[in-house]
């Protein structure tokens, strides 16, 4: 946790992502930017079937847009990896579940949990089910959200099912970050 300058990210996720470690001892947060991109989205669904109805609808725009953009889907879970595949396979999105032995850097659309991608960039990222880090018995949860926070280049997504906002996110600066529902 020593990223005292970031080429890759923006502003944007700087902010955002130090908001996750403010009461984690850190030597040297990120504080020096290289350009500016577009606030992280935090998007309420309402149950996980909106959610990958969201993350379909959502990718084919970013597709349609960005043809050879690379997208990250990421869940906490082997489980939750495949059935998130399997799903958005018969929604007939070109994706496959990424595995860390044999990640296949050709494709465009991959599907991993949160562990795999670290050391790892996308154009753009979906964190899925940040309700599970209310449930999760981790010391080092919040650092663990920063990692996953700065693998994008151009905009994070993340995604948390139900009324209540996750209490990982609670605690966190509203102006860092754009607020969506369905």
């Amino acid at each position: 946790y020593e990223l005292g300058m970031s080429y890759r990210n923006s502003q944007q996720t700087a902010l955002f992502a130090n908001e996750f470690i403010k009461n984690v001892k850190v030597k040297n947060p990120i504080k020096n930017i290289s350009f500016r991109w577009s606030k992280p989205i935090v998007r309420e669904v309402s149950d996980f079937l909106e959610e990958f109805k969201y993350l379909n609808n959502k990718i084919r725009d970013l597709q349609s847009n960005e043809p050879e953009a690379t997208i990250c889907v990421l869940y906490p879970s082997k489980e939750d990896v495949d059935l998130c595949g399997q799903t958005l396979l018969k929604m007939w999105l070109d994706c496959y579940v990424a595995n860390w032995k044999t990640w296949d850097f050709k494709r465009k659309i991959h599907i991993s949990n949160y562990f795999q991608a670290k050391w790892l960039e996308f154009d753009y990222v979906f964190i899925c089910w940040l309700n599970n880090f209310d449930t999760w018995n981790r010391k080092n949860k919040e650092t663990i959200l920063y990692t996953l926070v700065t693998r994008w280049v151009k905009r994070v997504y993340m995604v948390y099912s139900w009324d209540e906002l996750p209490n990982i996110l609670k605690n966190i600066d509203e102006s860092t970050y754009e607020y969506q529902y369905s």
